[in-house]
């Protein structure tokens, strides 16, 4: 079954080199037209713009430059204690699996690296998936978010998820319970 799909757009430029679903700053083999230059500044004569070049009073040949999409990291941090362990109506772990198996299928269709950070107790190890491409590692977090059993008495972890992102700009979902 495939998973319901979150749709999300930043509002700045990404700044990464691989190719994604977001306006960057890279030039490249895009679709988005950015601007004309001289033929000398970007030499790729397939992209000579005979019209520019007529209009241009410097009589350079111009050609036309397209901006790549980039991609950008997509985190999900969620609280890990043990009020998480709590099944009212709808069990806390299952909301959250689906949520991390919902954003990764989304993070996938953009074409963008999804990370994981799970925080328990201030002393504990967070869990973490490092931000990467691959859909398998996000879906096997997914299942053992629904098996595991949180314990600890507060989520004074997330204080330093901050540490686990990284240090490129992405987009962070934070999914505690607020009963910290």
């Amino acid at each position: 079954m495939r998973p319901a799909e979150i749709h999300y757009k930043v509002p700045w430029r990404a700044g990464g080199s691989f190719p994604g679903a977001h306006a960057s700053y890279q030039r490249g083999a895009g679709l988005r037209f950015r601007h004309h230059v001289p033929l000398a500044d970007a030499p790729d004569p397939r992209r000579f713009d005979l019209r520019a070049s007529l209009r241009d009073p410097f009589e350079r040949l111009q050609v036309r430059v397209y901006e790549q999409s980039s991609a950008i990291p997509v985190h999900a941090v969620a609280d890990l204690s043990a009020s998480m362990a709590y099944a009212g109506a709808h069990d806390k772990r299952d909301v959250i699996a689906d949520f991390v198996s919902a954003l990764s299928y989304s993070a996938y269709r953009c074409g963008d690296a999804f990370g994981f950070v799970g925080c328990g107790a201030a002393g504990s190890k967070p869990q973490v998936l490092p931000p990467s491409f691959n859909r398998a590692a996000a879906l096997e977090l997914a299942t053992r978010l629904r098996n595991e059993h949180p314990t600890g008495g507060d989520a004074g972890a997330l204080a330093h998820a901050a540490d686990y992102l990284g240090a490129r700009r992405g987009l962070v979902f934070l999914l505690p319970d607020f009963h910290l």
